[in-house]
């Protein structure tokens, strides 16, 4: 059931009967398939206004990412802002080949956090900042170090990780540690639809998701040297920026699909058990493409160019069990308290009830993040196994 998360909470008093609840527009931004494209219904809440907003507190203790796990090879780690052209600075997170980062002796910590003016002013209207919010530390795999940008990465691939509807720049933080031990650069950016609140998106839409892939990519290829072929892996949402990258030489596409923008070669996973993309919607886009093939996890041997991995049976992932464990973990200490309500007003909530029943982030993880970064692996020439 993974580790006790316990966040530390900031000073706002509200009642204890939220009306928080979560819903899916996924249709907003890029994600093939959603569960309903009419706006959220505005409703109206009292809660007294903080007197000063403040940043999260962080806990006094990190969360491990699930059951320990140890990196392939050394990783290093780092957090940037990435500068749009627009002016807003969007966080990142960033992984390296070990053998290309500059380790700067500390440990390294994912800064996860759900900001509760975020969730409020997305689904209730209410003029929260975005600064209230609850900090979750989160351990990295073992072998991952705090590291400072270097240029070392010269010609690697770089792989851009794309999150979804209320998701984080750690949401795949799995894929992005094995990808960077295979030997890619991995850039994995907040984007305007975060729960995290770390930054306020451009009214003008120039903080959309393809002005933030693409401010990514320079810091990879023009920061970090890493010139090599370019990769794009996304879930739910993220996955439809994944399939649309121009120029990608390779993407993988989780728990959502659309149609490619080219022909490179592409990895689609979809479960009979999500409830906002099931496979039902996801199947039969995939079959209008030609020349794909079945697999059932990693592939000893060169991998097709176009792949489908479908996860059928009563043990299949739900819409969210791709997630980082310890973030799943922090999801449901922050939101177990409201999903009665959210169910009680049949609102969508992208699963994360059901993954409350059973907590397969792990099982998930062991079969999923093999075959994708497998997948990249092979048509990015990263030559690590």
């Amino acid at each position: 059931n993974g580790p006790n998360v316990k966040p530390t909470k900031l000073g706002i008093k509200t009642k204890r009967r939220t009306r928080a609840v979560m819903s899916t527009p996924l249709a907003a931004s890029g994600c093939a398939f959603a569960t309903s494209s009419s706006p959220p219904t505005r409703v109206s809440v009292s809660a007294p206004a903080p007197r000063k907003p403040q940043p999260a507190a962080k806990c006094e203790s990190r969360v491990q990412m699930g059951r320990v796990r140890r990196c392939a090879a050394p990783v290093g780690y780092y957090e940037t802002r990435l500068r749009l052209d627009c002016g807003v600075a969007v966080p990142a997170a960033v992984w390296l080949p070990g053998d290309a980062a500059t380790d700067t002796g500390g440990a390294a910590v994912y800064d996860y956090r759900i900001s509760v003016g975020k969730l409020f002013r997305t689904f209730l209207g209410a003029p929260l900042p975005s600064a209230l919010g609850w900090s979750f530390p989160l351990a990295p795999s073992a072998g991952v170090f705090a590291a400072a940008p270097s240029r070392g990465a010269a010609a690697r691939p770089a792989v851009v990780l794309a999150h979804g509807f209320l998701g984080s720049r750690f949401d795949l933080a799995l894929y992005g540690e094995a990808l960077a031990a295979r030997g890619a650069v991995v850039v994995s950016p907040d984007f305007d639809q975060s729960l995290t609140g770390s930054y306020a998106p451009d009214p003008g839409g120039g903080s959309d998701r393809a002005a933030i892939v693409a401010a990514a990519l320079r810091h990879a290829r023009g920061d970090l040297g890493a010139t090599g072929a370019v990769g794009c892996l996304g879930h739910s949402m993220g996955a439809g920026t994944a399939m649309r990258l121009p120029g990608a030489a390779a993407r993988v596409a989780i728990a959502g699909f659309a149609e490619p923008v080219d022909d490179a070669p592409w990895l689609a996973v979809a479960s009979a058990n999500d409830g906002p993309v099931p496979l039902s919607r996801v199947e039969p886009r995939v079959a209008r493409c030609r020349g794909v093939v079945r697999v059932g996890g990693a592939v000893d041997g060169p991998w097709p160019r176009r792949a489908a991995l479908f996860l059928e049976g009563p043990a299949a992932p739900t819409h969210v069990s791709y997630l980082a464990p310890a973030v799943n973990d922090a999801m449901q200490t922050f939101l177990g308290p409201l999903l009665p309500l959210a169910r009680a007003l049949n609102v969508p909530v992208l699963d994360f009830d059901r993954y409350g029943l059973v907590r397969d982030a792990e099982p998930t993880a062991d079969r999923v993040v093999p075959a994708a970064v497998g997948f990249l692996g092979h048509h990015l020439g990263l030559t690590r196994t």
